[in-house]
């Protein structure tokens, strides 16, 4: 772990907390007091952990049984593909016990199929802070929370842990490093630009080539074939038309409406 930081570029300083409601919570008290972008706030224990689109993030209270973390990252001039590149480093993190099975739907969860549906192993909830990080300028939440060990507990439709799918222990500080080189190599392709990063993003994309259902932000909802632009959106093509978009919820063609 001490290795894997001294090679780091983009997390410079790994802080962990014990109990706390969220880490994006400590983060952003962490941004405010000045804390500069590059920083890893790692809990302990999450008792109120956030999702997206308001959701809940369920932290298992075992030991080593789920990863709670919040990486404060300057937005740059790429800020709308900050949670593409995160996702892309949490997912690069996992490959080790799942490999190629580990994908990315869309926008960075990820996601391992399993009687070809999708459990989801990580979440992602990136927030941002107008002001903060030493110079004062904004900065980014990005939230982390993985399924690290449910084997504990009964099988579960829309989540699984990463011990469970590997079917053997993950030592935590082997996945904590991996999330720290993970985390720095994709911000590493952020930073040399959209035309670095997407097609590394893509190649291991759930959601190209699916046909899903969106729900928008209203209520209303879109269906047809997924691929993702050059921006990072999710482009939909039916016998509508194409259509292009920039936040929404995604399900595989005919699931269940509460699916993850």
């Amino acid at each position: 772990m001490r290795a894997a930081l001294a090679a780091a570029t983009a997390v410079r300083g790994l802080e962990v907390v014990g109990a706390v409601g969220s880490t994006q919570d400590v983060a952003r008290a962490r941004a405010a007091a000045g804390a500069p972008a590059g920083t890893l706030v790692l809990a302990e224990r999450q008792t109120s952990g956030r999702g997206r689109v308001g959701r809940v993030w369920d932290d298992d209270p075992r030991p080593g049984a789920s990863l709670a973390a919040t990486l404060l990252v300057t937005p740059g001039p790429h800020a709308s593909l900050v949670p593409h590149a995160v996702g892309l480093g949490v997912r690069d993190a996992v490959a080790p016990w799942l490999g190629e099975r580990a994908r990315l739907k869309w926008p960075n969860d990820v996601v391992v199929r399993v009687d070809g549906a999708p459990r989801k192993v990580a979440g992602l909830l990136v927030e941002w802070v107008a002001t903060g990080a030493a110079d004062g300028g904004p900065v980014l939440l990005a939230g982390i929370g993985v399924n690290v060990d449910r084997r504990h507990l009964p099988p579960a439709d829309d989540r699984a842990g990463v011990a469970d799918l590997a079917d053997r222990d993950v030592a935590p500080a082997a996945l904590l490093a991996g999330l720290i080189g993970g985390l720095d190599a994709a911000l590493g392709l952020l930073d040399r630009g959209p035309a670095a990063l997407l097609p590394r993003y893509r190649a291991v994309s759930d959601t190209r080539g699916r046909e899903v259902d969106v729900a928008l932000p209203g209520g209303a909802r879109i269906s047809g074939t997924a691929d993702v632009d050059d921006e990072g959106r999710l482009e939909l093509t039916s016998i509508l038309g194409r259509h292009t978009v920039i936040t929404g919820t995604v399900r595989d063609a005919g699931a269940a409406v509460d699916g993850a």
